[in-house]
């Protein structure tokens, strides 16, 4: 053994340097002895060698160093700040540093060295190569303040070892609070009993700390990488964790602790007690592991647009948050809650049977903790594949759902935006919430699978049966039960609210009726034979996408529906319709009902009867038919300004008025006293049973009128303008044209027409309508004031047939009548400067207007071919004889007067046999009875009563008559040609 004794100067005593002021007893160095080294005073530097050496420090800042193949040595610092610096080797070590009363005692497994020291303030240990172990136990009640371990695979070289080496830190009883941070390459905890530091580790080195007892919290989120994995152990206590950026591995213990995994992808046990892991924006994807005790995981998400799912995963839970694709994988966890914190987000809690969770709580709060986010949050439960019964209940700021495996709160809903959907699933389920009161959250229920029962909430629900006969009770609120291919025959209670069943039809051709029933309604879907019971139900709306479908809406008075719709959409959301056929009705009551079609952009609305019916998206080539049924009903279109859809309108029994809209319609008068108007379209119009009119005004297309039975009328209103119009026969039919807008109404089975010229120097033509149900014509001459003449000159030409006609005129004020045709024909509030053509066509025809009054038309009557009779008016009147002997008649003197108003004979042939018919003339007033007439030729009169003479007057002929004496002509009558007349000419 040998000694060596320093002074108070900074020496060096290591067996391969000794300071020559150091005194040595034995040995000149440390040898394989076992040496005393007493330093003494100054910073030293003291190495004992192979021996089990001793070595007292002294004072100053000493080292003590140990190099592979020393001793077992007793180290004692003294005074001042004392370091061990311990080199290992290039093999696996396990070295422990462990506190034995106020001594440290640093071992190594490799050579068993153990190392006594005391008053040491300072451990460095270098591992060097290999995969090493190094444990940091408890240094409390030791001088030890840092143990450094350093992991550098060869010194100085800046670098690891490659090896997977494990350094371990332990707490002591009471409570620690451990915090790791980085300085250059090193890892640093501090809040032990002494600080660890870890140097030149690699990511496959391990570090952990282990609180052991007490309340402790381990932090590394001052780790802004992840230079080495990192396991914590809080051990017993209430302890918290909190991971680096690596994957750590986080271990609770025993007591309530609480867990944060940090950025890395970490896995955590709790271990025993209620503990709470944490998971905010940043950190990875987890796998926690509750243990026992009941758990809760606590998730905050972001101010984004977020999706959750939680979902179970056999036993354990996968919890998924979309943003940075995260995965949580959970077991033995009972309770998450999750805060959403702001953004549009969308959480899903899937089915958790046979898992542990029991509880999901979902905060929709936003930055402001009590309030919720202002956006608009979906929250989806699902059912289990059971039958399950659920009810759903609201507190103060919390809605809560429960009967499932785990229950549901959501807090700080925004009632307005956020939803809340229960997914039933399979089974015969109940769903609940009917004590969620309305304003705490938008409510939808979706029975899924099985024959389920729905009782709605305080709110605005929206429920979907599913497959299955379900039944739903929907409760206050204005709520909506959906309807999609697939579902069965529901049975819908609306109660309380403005409610609406929304149905979804198919691709293919649907037959749909909706009808009362009683105070109930039933819908009817003739594909998969749907039959669905409504009550208290107000609105409807049915969208049958694809395929040519028969809507038929019937009376629905008495029920409490307000508005069926109608959507003829290809595809929901798709703007267009289906390029199908569809065919939609509505039908009446047996009451009087005023029904007035509109639109609404492309949208038909049809409102007046028991439902307003909405047709949306129909196309030019679908239909729309409104049975009006029983009583005086008015179904009116003329505000349709555009034909977005073909109509039939059908007025049914009743005294009915009818109008078209722009397109093509079809009206149907039925039994009745009926008022058709088609409007602008080429319309058809059976009017049916019953003493109707259809009534056509400028603007109006070119219709087709069957009047059937009944006395039927057209009522044609003309305009302004000069118009032109023909009414002729067309075999059995009648065509009514008229030039102005090209228009052409076709007619059959009508028996009168009334036309209002309105105005404009209008010629108006009645050609022979023999054959037709035409049994009068009305010809109204008025202008805008109905009482009078419009003040222009106006044509009318009447026709007679190819036979032999009589026809007889008459006047009645202003209104001028024309009996003896195929129709009678009136001719009102004439003037003297319209005029009246009657031609009678072929045949023996007799013509007499001796009834017609002076200065109410001009009159032309034409014979055409046969001996014809024409007898003039007390007006002017132009004769045309046409083929064959024809007769010109004079009623009275007074009917022709004298002058240019005098008659006109426009065609005298004495080769055709015509004559000029004076018979009915009294020659001589002086004298009772009816005297004949002498015919003087072209001398002048002689005083003598019944003198008849004639005179040319240019290439005209003037017959005169003297009935008095007096030598002045009481009457004229023209011939149009120079005639030496003979009495042949004439019946006097």
């Amino acid at each position: 053994m040998s000694v060596f004794t320093g002074t108070d100067a900074a020496e060096t005593i290591t067996p391969g340097f000794v300071s020559p002021s150091v005194t040595a007893s034995g040995q000149p160095r440390p040898s394989d002895e076992a040496d005393v080294i007493s330093a003494a005073g100054g910073n030293d530097i003291v190495a004992g060698g192979r021996g089990n050496d001793t070595a007292l420090l002294g004072t100053g800042d000493d080292i003590f160093l140990w190099v592979p193949g020393d001793g077992s040595d007793t180290v004692e610092g003294q005074a001042g700040t004392d370091t061990l610096d311990f080199s290992g080797s290039n093999v696996a070590e396990a070295i422990n540093i462990s506190a034995n009363g106020g001594r440290v005692l640093f071992t190594r497994d490799v050579g068993s060295v153990v190392q006594d020291l005391n008053s040491i303030e300072r451990i460095e240990f270098h591992a060097l190569g290999g995969a090493d172990r190094v444990t940091v136990n408890d240094q409390t009640g030791t001088g030890l303040a840092r143990v450094t371990v350093d992991l550098e695979g060869v010194l100085n070289s800046g670098a690891g070892d490659g090896q997977a080496d494990v350094v371990t830190a332990n707490g002591g009883a009471a409570a620690e609070t451990v915090t790791l941070t980085l300085s250059g390459t090193a890892v640093v905890a501090t809040g032990l009993a002494a600080q660890l530091v870890v140097d030149h580790a690699e990511t496959f080195d391990q570090l952990s700390i282990n609180g052991l007892d007490g309340n402790d919290r381990i932090d590394a989120r001052l780790l802004a990488t992840a230079p080495v994995l990192l396991t914590f152990d809080g051990g017993a206590g209430n302890d918290m964790l909190f991971g680096g950026v690596g994957a750590d591995v986080l271990l609770g213990g025993d007591g309530d602790d609480i867990v944060v995994g940090g950025r890395g992808n970490d896995v955590a046990f709790l271990g025993a007690g209620n503990d709470t892991f944490a998971w905010i924006p940043g950190d990875g994807s987890d796998t926690v592991e509750g243990q026992a005790g009941t758990d809760d995981l606590s998730f905050v998400g972001a101010g984004a647009n977020e999706t959750f799912n939680i979902s179970a995963n056999g036993g354990r839970v996968l919890f998924v948050r979309d943003i940075g694709s995260v995965t949580l994988d959970l077991n033995d966890v009972e309770r998450i809650q999750l805060k959403t914190l702001g953004g549009t987000d969308t959480i899903a809690v899937h089915d958790l049977t046979g898992t542990d969770i029991t509880r999901v709580g979902v905060d929709l709060a936003g930055t402001t903790p009590t309030a919720g986010d202002g956006a608009a949050d979906m929250v989806t439960v699902d059912g289990t594949a059971g039958d399950d019964v659920v009810t759903l209940v609201a507190s103060t700021a919390v809605v809560a759902v429960s009967g499932l495996p785990a229950s549901v709160s959501i807090q700080h809903a925004d009632a307005a935006l956020d939803r809340l959907t229960i997914q039933a699933q399979a089974g015969n389920d109940v769903i609940d919430a009917s004590a969620l009161p309305a304003g705490r959250i938008g409510l939808t229920v979706l029975g899924g699978l099985g024959a389920d029962v729905v009782f709605g909430s305080a709110g605005a629900d929206i429920v979907r049966g599913g497959d299955g006969n379900d039944t739903a009770l929907l409760g206050a609120g204005d709520d909506l039960f959906g309807w999609a291919p697939g579902d069965d025959n529901d049975i819908v209670e609306g109660q309380a609210g403005t409610d609406m069943l929304d149905f979804a039809g198919s691709n293919v051709t649907e037959t749909v009726t909706v009808s009362a029933n009683g105070g109930r309604v039933l819908f009817v879907r003739d594909v998969a034979s749907v039959v669905m019971d409504l009550n208290d139900v107000e609105r409807i709306e049915f969208h049958a996408l694809g395929g040519a479908d028969r809507v038929t809406v019937n009376d629905l008075t008495g029920t409490d529906v307000t508005r069926v719709t109608v959507d003829l959409e290809g595809f929901l959301g798709g703007g267009t319709g289906d390029g199908q056929a569809d065919v939609v009705t509505a039908n009446g009551s047996a009451a009087a009902e005023t029904v007035t079609l509109t639109l609404s952009g492309t949208t038909v609305v049809a409102t007046g009867l028991a439902a307003q019916l909405v047709i949306e998206h129909g196309e030019t080539a679908d239909q729309l038919t409104i049975n009006g049924l029983g009583g005086n009903d008015r179904i009116d279109a003329r505000a349709l300004t555009t034909a977005p859809m073909a109509l039939a309108l059908d007025g049914g029994a009743g005294n009915d008025a009818l109008f078209g809209g722009a397109g093509a319609d079809l009206l149907l008068g039925g039994d009745g006293d009926d008022l058709v108007v088609g409007s602008r379209g080429n319309d058809v119009a059976f009017l049916g049973a019953g003493n109707d009119t259809f009534a056509w005004i400028p603007g109006d297309g070119s219709d087709t009128v069957e009047g059937q039975a009944g006395i039927d009328d057209l009522s044609v209103t003309g305009s302004a303008a000069n118009e032109t119009f023909n009414i002729s026969a067309n075999g059995g039919r009648v065509l009514f044209v008229r030039d102005v807008g090209s228009v052409v109404l076709d007619l059959d089975d009508v028996e009168r027409i009334q036309l209002k010229a309105l105005g404009g120097a209008d010629t108006v033509a009645v050609r022979d309508l023999t054959g037709t149900d035409i049994t009068r014509v009305g010809i109204d001459l008025a202008g805008t004031t109905p009482t009078a003449g419009d003040g222009a000159a106006d044509a009318v030409t009447v026709d007679g047939t190819a036979g032999a006609d009589t026809v007889s005129l008459s006047s009645s004020g202003a209104d001028i009548g024309i009996g003896g045709l195929a129709a009678t024909v009136v001719v009102q509030r004439t003037e003297a400067i319209d005029r009246l053509t009657i031609g009678t066509g072929d045949g023996n025809d007799l013509v007499n207007a001796a009834a017609v009054a002076a200065g109410r038309i001009g009159l032309t009557l034409s014979g055409g071919a046969g001996d014809d009779r024409l007898i003039g008016s007390a007006g002017i009147d132009t004769f045309i004889g046409g083929a064959g002997a024809d007769r010109f008649g004079l009623a009275a003197a007074a009917h022709s007067v004298v002058g240019a108003k005098a008659d006109r004979i426009a065609d005298f042939s004495r080769a055709e046999g015509d004559r000029i018919d004076l018979a009915a003339v009294d020659a001589n007033t002086a004298v009772a009875g009816n005297q004949a007439f002498t015919l003087i030729g072209t001398g002048l009169y002689t005083g003598v009563a019944g003198q008849l003479r004639y005179a040319f007057n240019g290439a005209d002929t003037t017959i005169a008559g003297d009935v008095n004496g007096d030598k002045v002509s009481d009457f004229h009558i023209v011939l149009t040609g120079t005639i030496a007349l003979v009495a042949a000419d004439f019946m006097l």
